[in-house]
């Protein structure tokens, strides 16, 4: 009786409600996995969408290709003797850039002199060096280039004499 100050007992839901209940919510179930798989698939399938809500997009493997910027011969900084360099360089290049890189050709070149003239032999022959002197070279290359970089610097010859 309601009021009499005695607790009542929850009443228990009869079994077949019960069964219903579990495959209702075994249904949602199956039917959130299932969504959230179609939704992973066209976020996945859709860089526009992907850029949209900020995925990060993986890159497309570039190609390069290499382009001979000839063989420089630089006097060095040397003070006692007269020293001079001869090096070859080759430089890898985005594929859609290649012709462009011969516009730059002129002012790549006396970034590289400039930066050869101001070495010393001992500093060009240290074999510890030479990744040193790579990086400043790739460095200087791009620092020519607009709207794009050189990936790598390779030398082909060297001499110094």
């Amino acid at each position: 009786m309601p009021g009499s100050g005695e607790a009542q007992e929850p009443k228990a839901v009869p079994a077949p409600r019960r069964r219903l209940l579990v495959k209702l919510i075994a249904l949602m179930l199956v039917l959130l996995i299932v969504g959230g798989g179609i939704a992973a698939a066209y976020y996945k399938s859709s860089p526009a969408l992907q850029a949209k809500v900020g995925l990060k997009l993986p890159k497309k493997e570039e190609k390069y290709k290499l382009v001979e910027l000839g063989t420089i011969v630089v006097n060095l900084a040397d003070v006692q003797t007269a020293r001079y360099l001869k090096i070859g360089l080759a430089i890898s290049i985005p594929e859609k850039k290649a012709e462009e890189i011969h516009e730059k050709d002129v002012q790549i070149k006396d970034r590289i002199i400039n930066t050869l003239r101001r070495k010393t032999a001992a500093e060009i022959l240290a074999v510890d060096k030479t990744d040193d002197l790579r990086k400043e070279l790739l460095d200087q290359v791009n620092s020519e280039l607009h709207g794009f970089k050189a990936k790598e610097i390779y030398i082909v010859e060297f001499l110094v004499q």
